[in-house]
C-alpha cells in the first residue's frame, strides 16, 4: 500500500468512525441485521392481512347503520389493501436481492471501494430509505382503515353463525405496531450503510488519486478490513 494511504488509513481509523469500521460493524452488523430486516418484511407481508382474512367471509356484506360510508360492504377493507399487501411483499423481495448484492461485492468488509461498492452501497441505503417509509404510509393507511371504517360488533354479528374463526377487533393492534417497527428498523440500516460509507470513502479518494500504475500493481486494493485488520494501520 502507498505511503499516502497507510498515512490516511492511520488517521481515519483512529478517529470517531473507527467502529463503523470495526469487525463487528462490518461483518456482522451491517450484513445480517439488514439481510434479517429485508426476511421479516417478507414474512410480515404474510402476516399484515390475517387481521382481515375473516372477512372473507362477509365480503359482500354491506353495513346498514353506517349510512355515512355510502355503500361500503364488510370485506371492502380486504379489496383496498390487497395491492398494499402485494407492495410490501415485492419491497421485501428486492430488499433481499439487494443485500445479497452488497454481501456479493463483499461491499461490507472490503478496505478500498470500488466504484462498484459505492454504487452498491448507495442502491441499499436508498432502497433501505424507501422500505421504510413505505411501510409506514402503508401500514398508517391500514390502520385508519382498520380502526375507522370497520364497524366491529356489525361484523361479529354477521359472522356469528361461524365457529373457530379468527376475532376481528381491536387486539390486533401489535400488527400495526410491528409494521412500524419494521419501517423503523429498515431506517435505521441505511444509516447504519451510510455510516459504513463515510468510514470507506476516504480510502476510496486516496486510492482514486493514485496513479492507474499505481493502483493496479497495489496488491492490497483486495483486502479486507476483517480478514487482516493489520493492513489498515
Amino acid at each position: 500500500m502507498s505511503a499516502e494511504m497507510k498515512s490516511q488509513n492511520k488517521a481515519h481509523n483512529s478517529g470517531f468512525l473507527s467502529f463503523f469500521g470495526s469487525k463487528l460493524y462490518q461483518k456482522n452488523l451491517m450484513w445480517w441485521i439488514p439481510l434479517l430486516t429485508a426476511a421479516f418484511i417478507c414474512l410480515y407481508s404474510l402476516l399484515m392481512c390475517t387481521p382481515i382474512g375473516v372477512l372473507e367471509n362477509v365480503i359482500d356484506t354491506p353495513y346498514t347503520n353506517h349510512p355515512e360510508w355510502g355503500n361500503r360492504l364488510m370485506g371492502d377493507i380486504c379489496v383496498e389493501m390487497k395491492p398494499y399487501n402485494d407492495m410490501v411483499i415485492i419491497v421485501g423481495i428486492f430488499a433481499v436481492i439487494l443485500v445479497l448484492l452488497y454481501k456479493f461485492t463483499r461491499s461490507n468488509i472490503r478496505k478500498n471501494y470500488y466504484i462498484s461498492n459505492i454504487v452498491y452501497s448507495v442502491a441499499n441505503i436508498v432502497y433501505f430509505i424507501f422500505a421504510g417509509v413505505s411501510l409506514f404510509m402503508i401500514v398508517a393507511k391500514y390502520q385508519d382503515l382498520y380502526f375507522n371504517y370497520q364497524d366491529f360488533d356489525a361484523i361479529k354479528e354477521a359472522l356469528s353463525n361461524l365457529q373457530g374463526i379468527l376475532p376481528i377487533d381491536a387486539s390486533w393492534a401489535w400488527v400495526f405496531y410491528l409494521g412500524y417497527l419494521l419501517g423503523a428498523i429498515s431506517i435505521i440500516c441505511a444509516i447504519g450503510m451510510a455510516l459504513l460509507l463515510v468510514n470507506k470513502l476516504p480510502n476510496f479518494i486516496a486510492y482514486m488519486k493514485l496513479p492507474k500504475s499505481v493502483r493496479d500493481s497495489d496488491k492490497t486494493a483486495n483486502t479486507y478490513d476483517v480478514e487482516d485488520p493489520e493492513t489498515a494501520k
